[in-house]
């Protein structure tokens, strides 16, 4: 055994001798403290461990006292259940956050207004200054097991404890660095090599002998370690949707609120918000069911009845259930032999003959006039008497009862339907007057034809319809000083567009000095020395004028009036989050050295060592689960008692 471990023994020894039995060998079995059957000794001296080995009545026996266990109570050592009644929030005295029902469910019992926060320890609404008490930074945990920030320290501060604590830089000699490193504080130290005959550790960056392992050495998959000689090992990257957690490849964590009520799959309600929490899907394999997601087991063709065809196992894969064979058909599951046209006795249309299948079955001739359906059954042809003479006197298409029939065209001058009565042939007579009041253009004759009022204006300026007034001629009389005080460009005079002048002559352009259709320079109207502008770009009223640029890591700002520095995250060390660079943005700073984000500071969380007497990395017990005061929790290996 290392002396350092025989050393914690001995000294573990004696601190649990005097706080747990007090040095008598023996444990008083009414305190209460827990420890029985882990570790405690039992009243003949023996280890019991997890409640074996020892040589009391009780060992081998259930606890005496009452315990949950999946919402039935097993009560003594009888093993009978006994029907578990659930306690209520009114009765433990909590208006809010998450509590345990006591049968293995979980209660919600209210939400905090805004302003405050449910306490851990009273599960009453009480202002947040009243929970952090006297912890200036750091974290506190409420009643639904979510972190709330107590405060944030200042640039060149962390959090420690709850307490804003000046960064004290490492220092090479005294912390025993060696290497290119960083000081704690933001910056970096520069501390030599290692002297003849050991290397300086690639991770930890203290000197060491040099003892080489691997990857597969240390049994991991991802990550990068050092090689215990002075280099580093890549142990590989995680597959998508997994991350490196202590050199293994881990499935994504389900949100907080997830783990709390053991659940790992679908959607739930937050227990104190009752907002919707989403806690992710199952692998391949397994299904949700009732947000946890189980082991899957696929069903079966036989299982589900299904013959033929493919179907889902019910576990992400499919099942092929056989195929049909002499003629059949795969129908819903089940092999299906579908008939005939002829064995329905159809004879035209499409038909279902079964089997979800359709078969067309013909055609009906049309000529003999058969006709699909007709006489009323469905799909047979039925033939119909059509009324006799029906082009006496007719022209065009006229129905006969069973179909259309050409009934001929007409001759002469004489048209179909021409003297106003359908289907019968007559004369049309052209309007006379189609023209009457119009002397230009063509008009309808009422009669299927155009007549022409006329072909040109004969006038001066005339146009059909130039007056106004279709297929009349008419002057359109145009603005004779269209183009008055113009000289570029084109205007419209009423009529048509008419050219004012040719092209101005540099620098003039149309319309340059502000007004249309004159040559004219434009005039900026500001420029960049009178906006007081050192950098970008100003449009001047004429065109985009060029302030100028900024030197390399400066930004302009304030409409090209200066140009700034940004600041970065040197300028907050000990901070963490998001920051105003100065110059019009953010910049998003993060925490090293194993620091956690709270509050905009970064916080240095508790170790097992701050809750051990002794200082040492394991506590005494019984509680081994502590915040680490940065919104987060640790769990401590308990000492072990031996040597008593």
């Amino acid at each position: 055994m290392p002396m350092v471990r025989a050393a914690r023994i001995v000294l573990l020894t004696t601190l649990t001798c005097a706080l747990l039995v007090g040095c008598s060998g023996k444990r008083n079995s009414s305190d209460g403290d827990g420890l029985e059957g882990d570790g405690g000794i039992d009243s003949g001296g023996a280890s019991q461990g997890d409640g074996g080995g020892g040589t009391d009545s009780q060992v081998g026996k259930a606890d005496a006292s009452p315990r949950v266990d999946g919402g039935t109570r097993v009560d003594g050592g009888s093993g009978d259940p006994v029907a578990c009644t659930p306690t209520r929030c009114d009765a433990m005295g909590a208006v809010c956050g998450r509590l345990d029902d006591g049968c293995g469910g979980v209660l919600s019992c209210g939400v905090c207004a805004t302003g405050t926060i449910c306490s851990g320890d009273t599960h009453q609404c009480v202002a947040a200054s009243e929970v952090c008490r006297e912890a200036a930074c750091g974290a506190k945990i409420d009643a639904c097991g979510d972190p709330f920030a107590c405060g944030s320290c200042k640039p060149g501060e962390f959090c420690r404890g709850g307490q804003c604590e000046v960064c004290k830089p490492r220092e090479c000699a005294a912390d025993k660095l060696c290497g290119d490193v960083s000081d704690g504080c933001g910056g970096t130290l520069s501390c030599g090599m290692c002297a003849e005959g050991s290397v300086c550790d690639a991770v930890e960056h203290l000197c060491t002998a040099c003892n080489k392992t691997s990857c597969v050495a240390k049994g991991l998959e991802c990550g990068t370690i050092s090689d215990g000689c002075g280099g580093t090992e890549v142990c590989g990257t995680c597959p998508t949707g997994e991350s490196c957690v202590s050199g293994q490849c881990m499935g994504t964590v389900p949100p907080a609120e997830c783990v709390s009520q053991g659940k790992d799959c679908g959607t739930i309600k937050h227990a104190c918000t009752g907002a919707d929490v989403a806690c992710g899907t199952c692998p391949v394999g397994e299904q949700c069911v009732a947000n946890v997601c189980t082991s899957c087991v696929p069903t079966s063709c036989a299982e589900k009845g299904i013959s033929c065809g493919e179907i889902d196992d019910g576990c992400g894969g499919k099942l092929k259930c056989g195929d049909c064979t002499s003629g059949g058909a795969c129908y819903q599951g089940s092999c299906c032999m579908p008939t005939s046209c002829a064995a329905l006795g159809k004879n035209c249309g499409d038909v279902s003959i079964g089997c979800g299948l359709t078969q067309a079955c013909g055609t009906c001739d049309a000529a003999q006039n058969k006709f699909c359906g007709y006489g009323g059954v469905a799909n047979v042809c039925g033939v119909c008497t059509p009324k006799p003479n029906v082009c006496a006197g007719k022209c065009g298409n006229v129905s006969d009862g069973c179909k259309t029939v050409a009934c001929g065209a007409c001759t002469g001058d004489n048209t179909c339907g021409g003297g106003g009565v359908a289907n019968v042939c007559g004369k049309c007579t052209p309007n006379a007057n189609a023209c009457a009041s119009k002397n230009c253009g063509q008009v309808n004759d009422g009669c299927g034809g155009k007549i022409n009022c006329g072909a040109t204006c004969s006038g001066a300026n005339e146009t059909c319809g130039g007056g106004g007034v279709a297929n009349v001629c008419g002057v359109c009389t145009p603005n004779l000083n269209a183009c008055a005080g113009k000289n570029c460009g084109t205007a419209f005079d009423g009529c048509k567009q008419v050219a004012c002048g040719g092209a101005c002559t540099a620098p003039q352009t149309c319309g340059g000095g502000g007004v249309a259709n004159v040559c004219g320079v434009c005039a900026p109207t500001t420029s960049c020395s009178a906006q007081n502008r050192i950098c970008g770009a100003l449009a001047n009223g004429c065109a985009t004028e060029n302030c100028g640029s900024c030197s390399a890591g400066k930004r302009c700002v304030d409409n090209g009036r200066e140009c700034c520095t940004p600041e970065t995250c040197s300028a907050h060390v000990g901070q963490c989050g998001q920051f105003a660079d100065g110059c019009g943005q953010t910049i998003q700073c993060g925490c090293a050295g194993g620091l956690t984000c709270i509050g905009n500071s970064c916080c240095k969380p508790a170790v097992c060592k701050d809750f051990s007497p002794t200082g040492l990395d394991c506590v005494p017990g019984p509680q081994t689960t502590f915040n680490d005061n940065c919104g987060g929790q640790i769990q401590c290996e308990k000492c072990q008692i031996i040597g008593i």
